[in-house]
């Protein structure tokens, strides 16, 4: 039986979505990256994260590096290669020339997981901040930027939590680009039990149609899955990331499962139905000369257009 092939588009890529996909146990499975010759943080978290439910699955996959050597070479530098044979989720065939010990000059934070709740804040302080601060990015976008991953990395922890199975932790991917002006992106995800299987735990939540409602209800302010515990309030992470990428202008798209919501130009939108991936996806564009967020009437209102 010939392998299942999955080609990736040139730039994102842009039929990123649509490959999103279980394969059966058994299956001979080649993720074609040949063509593709930019990859945003989003695109290089959502094809680790694709690789690693097609392993889950059972699949032996086989990755073709990008043709292009600017790609191969910043896939390699983001450690995206490297991530892919330490774990044993794929052959890369043609093998690559490692250059990941050479200029890194374009590379802001490389492809990481976050195994544990109280390694994220030592990442990100001891790590991420002095990257942003070296870089000549100001403390109010990096206090933004670090507080976001934090949040989403929390939320990715919640989700992780499926019974029987061992945590899957959460992986980030941050890069800094000049045009169309100075701008962050970053993607943070996970192969958990998604949004709406986690709202689902609380019968307040049990309801929800599929998994784009669950994504819309999750970012109103005190939604969680969560009850009170220890003290803490919880619920309002999404929400408060939300606020920020409507205060700032910026670009944002979150999948969870087979649903996918965006935010382009101040307005929400749902997707069509997409693909599956197993666990969430969140990708985030900041620009770095307008950070600010939005107040809970403008949540309310976007979230209400949708």
């Amino acid at each position: 039986m010939a392998p299942k092939s999955f080609v990736l588009g040139t730039t994102f890529p842009d039929n990123l979505e649509k490959i999103f996909t279980h394969v059966q146990a058994g299956d001979e499975v080649v993720l074609d990256l040949s063509n593709t010759t930019f990859l945003s943080p989003y695109a290089v978290c959502g094809i680790y994260l694709l690789v690693s439910q097609w392993k889950n699955d059972g699949a032996k996959i086989t990755v073709t590096p990008p043709v292009s050597m600017d790609c191969r070479n910043y896939l390699d530098r983001v450690h995206f290669f490297g991530m892919l044979q330490e774990k044993k989720l794929a052959l890369i065939n043609p093998p690559i020339r490692r250059v990941s010990e050479t200029n890194q000059a374009d590379v802001l934070f490389e492809l990481t997981w976050i195994g544990e709740p109280k390694s994220v804040q030592k990442i990100l302080t001891d790590r991420l901040w002095p990257i942003f601060i070296t870089k000549g990015f100001n403390d109010d976008l990096t206090g933004f930027v670090v507080w976001v991953i934090g949040e989403l990395c929390d939320n990715a922890f919640v989700h992780a939590r499926v019974p029987g199975k061992d945590p899957f932790g959460a992986f980030i991917c941050v890069q800094s680009y000049s045009n169309p002006r100075p701008n962050i992106q970053l993607a943070v995800g996970d192969l958990g039990k998604g949004i709406r299987a986690s709202l689902a735990e609380s019968k307040n939540f049990s309801g929800l149609k599929d998994d784009r409602e669950a994504m819309l209800t999750a970012m109103r302010p005190g939604v969680s899955s969560w009850t009170h515990r220890e003290g803490q309030r919880r619920g309002n992470g999404l929400t408060d990331v939300l606020k920020i990428a409507l205060g700032s202008s910026s670009e944002r798209d979150i999948r969870s499962v087979s649903g996918r919501i965006w935010l382009r130009g101040g307005r929400l939108g749902r997707a069509a139905d997409e693909g599956t991936l197993d666990g969430t996806l969140v990708g985030l564009r900041l620009f770095a000369d307008k950070v600010d967020k939005a107040s809970r009437e403008e949540i309310e209102h976007a979230l209400d257009r949708v």
